[in-house]
């Protein structure tokens, strides 16, 4: 039982860990500044955006295998290969969940920004 929760806990850490720093910091990027600054919507957008950024990287990975000399079929764009992909999606931004809601709470704490600040001591309004 321990052994399978750890290959489990190897097999995530492998998936996540697969796309290097540069994509990673990227993610983590768009999670934090989408939902700071779009707040709610940003959250979703930004996690949409993320979901393209995967199927992109997977697509472009699969490709660059299937092109290399020698290529014996495996692996493939087939079903198995949109389900892992979707599988990494899922796992890849429930990962960065967390992100986005510390962006949130943060963007809770920052004061609105009134674009027409009410002025003391203009003729006609009174304070």
């Amino acid at each position: 039982m321990v052994e399978s929760t750890l290959t489990l806990v190897g097999l995530v850490f492998s998936q996540l860990i697969s796309y290097g720093p540069w994509p990673w910091l990227l993610f983590i990027t768009v999670a934090f500044g989408s939902a700071y600054l779009l707040r709610g919507p940003g959250v979703f957008l930004g996690h949409l955006l993320i979901a393209a950024a995967v199927a992109m990287l997977d697509v472009q990975w699969i490709q660059a295998e299937m092109h290399q000399p020698g290529w014996a079929g495996q692996p493939d764009q087939d079903v198995a290969f949109m389900v892992g992909v979707l599988l990494r999606i899922l796992l890849i931004n429930t990962t960065l969940l967390p992100v986005s809601i510390l962006a949130l709470r943060l963007g809770w704490s920052r004061p609105s920004r009134d674009p027409m600040p009410q002025r003391a001591g203009l003729p006609g309004k009174s304070s």
